[in-house]
């Protein structure tokens, strides 16, 4: 017992390191061969994703109010332009990222966190070899997702939060530095996830409380330029964003559009406590109905669905009341429940996952352990005090929206922690029988908790849209054969999906437009509403020289409510095709209005623009093309041909010798390059 207890040192905590990087490493390796490796497919992730590469196509961070909050997005554009779209480094710096929170969160707890009767030094390892070594973490750290970047900031503002109360009793300008960046990183934690208002409200109290009512000696004067300070680092951060996007919306935002949506989400008649409503044909007939509906009530959409949400709790309070408590629960549930691209099958793709896919019961029950023996502790729970108010804001942002395994994230920290602190209270305590009776009690609660209530989970749904995910990334690797499997398979279990017909229709048509038309018309049967189907049948007409039926195709297509990108550059390319231009130089661009970085769009209205002789705009559009795709040499040799009709030919030779080095047969760079060169 001694020996275990000994002092802990940073070798220990290095060799820690170093297996969770080979374990981040090794997850990497595993992950590499799924076809979404290098394809951000799917829900939250493609919409992170293209809010990325529109940053970079736009040059500023956004020109329209969006359903997430822009910090992530704009982080994620950083790290596309550095390693140039390179979707494992980007992995891997998150990894990197989140290690870095652990390791510095590591040093707090040490320090701060638990008394010194209670081993700080072990609670701290065993706190970052959890951490460290935990899989779901590594999951989804290696996500494009927003939790990635919310898990490390979090870290740092816990962190930094302990640093800053602990030096400001010695120190009082120097604790109130590291106070004010605790609240520039929780400004940023909310500009990433809105959630994390929830803990910027609760951490604002207990500043206001803590300097009341624990150190009396300090002026009043410096106990609200404390809390002052604070709130102004957090709403410094939080402000721009907020005016922008009002600004934008003409109508107050705060962070993001559709913030209401969780909310009502977890709260109607059909709530069941979980992200219930899945991307699909349903999400986009719910949400196209509600936007309906509130604009002909001449109200905002967040508003009409937040009204909702409200009327739903005082018309039924018993059964809001249950729900409610359905969620409290569910949030320490053992399962990860789905939230955006993460069905178990995905999950579950590598065997480091799918071996520990029962990680968080173990966890879960410890935590909840290691929580109730700092409720039992006033000095224990004094030194816990910001794990606490992270756990609390997040379980209580959870219990008023709903409930997912990605959510849960945010409060890992606490988790680690109270896990650790179990973990020791255990060891130090097992030979005092009272106490020991006491800690099995409360296992044994926790492991009720974890494991007895059952949330909602359709297994064949998940798999169904696992399918088709990695249906479509095989499609856009280019491996149709296994494509093809996985969207029959989707096909199967979601008995007529529309984004797998079309799929399938694809595929198809690359032997047969008589195969292809037959699934497109499936399609536009599983979905009626959707553009997609009219839209693939209208360009299987053009291409059999049918320009009446593709015509009558298109305008259908564009009578529906849901629209794609995709639609308005077709028909823009058909126009083209029929010498009318100025009609298709329009619809180019009103496909890359709902889509800035639709590099195809923005590439062909480039191409345009070169036929009707403005050589100065296609440049400008086949250099945001070329930022889209650096490694495209069609579209470095298209800038190229523009930047000789302006005269710039000492430019387009340069760009020409870019092409020709990294591919030197391309005949039409070679071609270019001897008539400049004459």
């Amino acid at each position: 017992m001694n020996n275990f207890l000994k002092d802990v040192n940073w070798r220990r905590m290095l060799l820690f390191v170093v297996i969770g990087s080979l374990m981040r490493w090794l997850y990497l390796v595993q992950f590499s061969t799924s076809p979404l490796f290098l394809n951000p497919i799917g829900p939250d992730v493609r919409e992170y994703h293209d809010w990325a590469r529109e940053i970079i196509a736009l040059g500023l961070p956004w020109d329209k109010v969006h359903i997430h909050a822009p910090l992530y997005p704009m982080f994620l554009a950083a790290l596309y332009r550095i390693f140039t779209f390179d979707l494992l480094w980007v992995r891997i710096v998150q990894l990197l990222c989140g290690m870095a929170g652990i390791i510095f969160c590591f040093r707090a707890v040490q320090r701060f966190a638990v008394t010194p009767e209670n081993k700080p030094e072990w609670v701290a390892l065993i706190f970052a070899v959890i951490a460290l070594l935990y899989p779901p973490l590594i999951y989804y750290q290696a996500e494009l997702v927003s939790e990635a970047l919310l898990f490390t900031l979090l870290c740092l503002t816990t962190a930094l939060l302990y640093y800053g109360e602990a030096k400001i009793i010695r120190k009082f300008s120097s604790g109130l530095s590291f106070i004010s960046v605790a609240g520039l990183t929780l400004g940023l934690a909310a500009i990433t996830h809105p959630m994390a208002l929830v803990l910027g409200t609760a951490e604002t109290l207990w500043l206001l409380l803590y300097w009341i009512y624990r150190n009396r000696k300090m002026s009043l004067t410096r106990r609200v330029a404390l809390v002052t300070i604070f709130l102004a680092s957090v709403v410094i951060v939080i402000a721009p964003v907020s005016i922008y996007n009002s600004y934008l919306a003409k109508r107050p935002i705060l962070i993001q559009k559709h913030s209401g949506f969780n909310f009502y989400l977890g709260n109607n008649p059909d709530a069941d406590g979980t992200c219930y409503l899945r991307p699909g044909a349903p999400w986009d007939k719910f949400h196209a109905e509600v936007e309906e509906e509130a604009r002909q009530l001449g109200i905002d959409k967040d508003y009409y669905l937040t009204k909702q949400a409200i009327f739903f709790i005082l018309e039924t309070p018993f059964e809001a009341l249950s729900l409610a408590t359905k969620k409290l629960l569910y949030v320490w549930n053992f399962r990860e429940l789905i939230s955006g691209a993460d069905p178990a099958p995905l999950r579950e793709w590598t065997t480091l996952m799918s071996s520990s896919k029962g990680a968080f019961a173990v966890l879960g029950v410890l935590a909840f352990g290691g929580l109730i023996f700092s409720l039992r502790h006033a000095a224990i729970l004094f030194a816990a005090r910001h794990f606490i108010l992270l756990l609390g804001s997040f379980w209580l942002a959870q219990t008023l929206t709903v409930v997912s395994g990605r959510y849960r994230v945010a409060m890992y920290p606490a988790f680690f922690f109270f896990a650790a602190l179990c973990l020791v209270s255990l060891v130090t305590t097992w030979d005092i029988r009272a106490e020991r009776i006491k800690s099995i009690i409360v296992l044994l609660l926790g492991c009720a908790l974890v494991c007895l209530p059952r949330p909602p989970q359709d297994e064949r749904r998940e798999t169904a849209e696992a399918d088709l995910l990695l249906g479509a990334g095989y499609f856009k690797q280019g491996n149709y054969a296994m494509a093809q499997h996985h969207l029959k398979r989707a096909n199967e279990s979601r008995q007529g999906s529309a984004g797998c017909f079309n799929l399938l229709g694809m595929i198809a048509g690359m032997r047969s437009s008589e195969c292809a038309t037959i699934w497109f018309e499936q399609a536009i049967k599983a979905a009626p509403d959707e553009a997609e189907g009219y839209m693939n049948l209208a360009v299987i007409a053009s291409q059999k020289g049918n320009k009446t039926r593709a015509e009558k195709l298109f305008r259908q297509a564009m009578k529906k409510r849901i629209h794609e990108p995709d639609l308005y550059y077709n028909y823009g390319y058909f126009l083209q095709q029929q010498g009318n231009l100025a009609e298709a130089e329009r619809y180019y661009k009103l496909s890359l209005n709902i889509a800035p970085s639709y590099r195809i769009a923005i590439n062909a209205l480039g191409v345009l623009y070169i036929m009707t002789g403005k050589p100065e705009a296609a440049v400008a559009q086949f250099r945001r093309a070329s930022a889209l795709e650096p490694t495209n040499h069609d579209v470095m040799v298209n800038l190229a041909v523009a930047e000789t009709m302006c005269g710039n030919k000492a430019m387009a030779r340069q760009i020409l010798d870019t092409v020709l080095k990294a591919k030197p047969v391309h005949p039409a760079a070679t071609q270019l390059k001897q008539r400049l060169w004459r």
